[in-house]
This record gives structure tokens, sequence and C-alpha cells, in this order.
């Protein structure tokens, strides 16, 4: 049960309601400034309780990290956000699947996937229940792009992202990957499959 101000409440008696408090993340940088390209940061958790954090960063979510981790960014110029999801124990995560993210998504399969389309939604939300990593509505919409109707690069892709999603974001977003210098992107799968066309204006 959630209410107006977003806390949450779990019924543990017939007539009795207990309220927990939101947490309160607190994380450290070791550093502010990027010095280089495939710079480096240590991110540190701090909150009290924390029991889950993820860290959506440059697009990407990256689930269950440990109280210290080490991100190293993409050389893309420009500043950073750092989105902070802490779940202390007080909570539980609810399934993440197909049919709780965006609309578009599972369009695109059913167009994509039409005799298979059961069979597509099936092995993706698998790969959802196995990998928290691939909770993020741009690694799936990249994952579908990348297996171009075709359930056995379905597999493949899942598989690939499940170890390195940053790779599949690049393999489907941009153009020229094996090059730092004349790598562009041309699409942004953090948008509909309608809207993520960089070349094109809507």
């Amino acid at each position: 049960m959630s209410f107006p101000n977003n806390t949450k409440c779990i019924i543990t008696k017939k007539e009795f309601i207990e309220v927990g408090k939101t947490p309160f993340a607190n994380i450290t940088l070791d550093k502010v400034v990027l010095c280089e390209a495939n710079d480096s940061v240590t991110i540190t958790d701090l909150t009290p309780n924390s029991e889950i954090r993820d860290y959506i960063i440059e697009g990407i979510k990256y689930t269950n990290q440990p109280k210290v981790s080490v991100h190293q960014f993409s050389s893309t110029p420009g500043t950073r956000d750092i989105t902070v999801i802490i779940t202390d124990s007080f909570f539980k995560k609810k399934p993440c699947t197909i049919e709780h993210m965006s609309g578009d998504i599972l369009k695109k399969i059913e167009s994509d996937f039409t005799n298979d389309k059961n069979k597509a939604i099936e092995i993706i939300n698998t790969a959802l229940e196995e990998f928290e990593n691939l909770h993020s509505a741009r690694i799936i919409r990249c994952i579908i792009f990348m297996a171009d109707k075709d359930i056995q690069q379905l597999y493949r892709y899942i598989d690939n992202a499940s170890t390195y999603p940053r790779d599949i974001c690049i393999w489907a977003e941009y153009i020229n990957k094996s090059s730092f210098d004349d790598r562009k992107r041309v699409r942004n799968f953090n948008k509909k499959f309608d809207r993520n066309d960089l070349t094109l204006r809507y």
C-alpha cells in the first residue's frame, strides 16, 4: 500500500499496519571531475540499513551494486547524471516483466516476432527474472533491435547483455563502433521505438 508522500506500508496482521520510512539515499563519489576518457569513479553507499542499491548511469541500470563499487564512464564528452535507488530491509522488490515496461516494447515484440511473440516474451521475462541488470527499457529495446526478428539472435543478445550491458547499447545505438574518434550515436533507446532515431526530427 502506498501513500501520497511515497511512504509504503506492509500489512502484517489482520487489523494492524506497519509503516516504514522512505530511505534517504546517501552516497559519496571519490571525484566529481573526470580527468580523461573512460575515467573511473568509486561510488560508496552510506545509507543506513540499505540492502539493495541500484544506479542508473548514462541511461543504463546497474542493479544490486555493492556498498563500494567502481564505475568506468564512457568516453562521450559532457556531464554525467547518476540516479540512485536505495531499498532497505523493510521492502521487497516486485518482479520485473515485459508487461510492466513501456507499452512500445510489447508492441515491438508482437510486430517483430509475429508467430513467435509468446516465445519471445517468455524468453525475455525469464531473462529479466534471472538478470537484474537487464531491468532497463533501454537495454531491452537494444536487445530486440539487435535480434532483428530472430529468436536465436534474441537468445544471443540477451546472453551478451546480461554480462556486458553497456556493449549492447553501443552495438545498437552507434555506427563506426570500432573507432572512438569516428563513433557516432544515431539512436537513443532511452526513447520509444518510434522516437529513437536521432537523425530524424519528430
